[in-house]
């Protein structure tokens, strides 16, 4: 039977208490990665929720009561943008602009178009979208002249 010194026993210690301590690190290090990956738009942590929301609401007078109009954004043409962006964006808009239904689709007669970036003319015609309204600082009511009324 082998009978481990102190020296041994404390060394042994030592190398338990060190990976552990690195284990611990590398796990703060990764929660903080994942936090910082789910941080709130740039675009909308400028404004409060009060000034995106009156923004929106802009558009409810040139929109019918009661219908359901589409949504664009950034994304539809840049397909490098942060899907949690989006997806921040579209419940924002649809909130706001509540008691309309918001669809997260180009495939109604009538969209909001919530344009963050330089503005996307030529990709506008080219999906067939026509700007019915400029409302200011990126949104727009469009209509997508490929569908019929319905």
């Amino acid at each position: 039977m082998h009978i481990k010194s102190d020296e041994t026993v404390s060394s042994e210690k030592r190398l338990r208490y060190s990976i552990l301590f690195m284990i611990a690190i590398s796990i703060i290090s990764l929660g903080h990665t994942m936090i910082s990956k789910l941080h709130v738009p740039a675009s909308l942590a400028e404004h409060a929720i009060s000034k995106y929301q009156k923004r929106i609401e802009t558009a409810k007078p040139f929109l019918k009561a009661n219908t359901i109009v589409g949504y664009a954004t950034d994304d539809l043409f840049d397909k490098t943008i942060n899907k949690f962006d989006h997806a921040y964006k579209y419940t924002v808009s649809s909130y706001c602009i509540a008691p309309i239904l918001l669809s997260d689709s180009i495939h109604h007669k009538t969209i909001i178009g919530d344009f963050h970036k330089p503005f996307y003319l030529n990709e506008l015609r080219q999906n067939k979208l026509k700007i019915i309204k400029n409302l200011g600082g990126g949104l727009f009511i469009l209509d997508n002249v490929g569908l019929n009324d319905y």
